[in-house]
């Protein structure tokens, strides 16, 4: 009786244990097709490039410590959401690749390939984190999109 509930308690025990698994879930950033590397114009990729880029923050404001952090470490002492963010990372960083070499290969300008007025270039402070200076950037109503891009692009070292 007594090796009966051990056996019991150990496959309860490798039950919990293999269904601690992610609580969080990101989503995933799709692979650039064909057709949307053929098709896509400059300014598309530039809007691309842009909701990647608000993936990458939401999967970062998402991953903050929250109830569901400790539920995961209960249930696999957190590793199941490291390695949700790890691959919902991993696709946009691809999804970002993709983006940028379909920018190259069409020889997109570092601003939108349609004509408009000159933009003022402002510096960027390093002395703030890039999410700081994101968030101040997507707060600004008064720049232009290309503006939004150039600034976004230093910020984030891409330029």
């Amino acid at each position: 009786m007594h090796s009966k509930s051990l056996v019991m308690g150990g496959v309860l025990m490798a039950v919990i244990v293999t269904a601690g698994c992610s609580t969080k879930n990101y989503g995933r950033q799709p692979n650039l097709t064909g057709f949307e590397k053929n098709t896509m114009s400059c300014r598309e990729i530039d809007l691309e490039q842009a909701k990647v880029q608000g993936f990458i923050k939401r999967v970062g404001e998402e991953s903050e410590f929250d109830g569901r952090s400790v539920l995961s470490f209960l249930g696999d002492f957190g590793i199941g959401n490291v390695m949700e963010k790890n691959s919902a990372m991993e696709s946009a960083t691809s999804r970002l690749a993709e983006l940028d070499s379909a920018r190259t290969s069409k020889s997109c300008d570092s601003v939108s390939s349609e004509p408009s007025k000159p933009v003022a270039r402002t510096p960027v402070s390093s002395s703030r984190s890039v999410d700081e200076q994101i968030s101040d950037l997507q707060q600004d109503q008064s720049i232009s999109y290309e503006e939004y891009q150039y600034r976004y692009r230093r910020i984030t070292g891409q330029n």
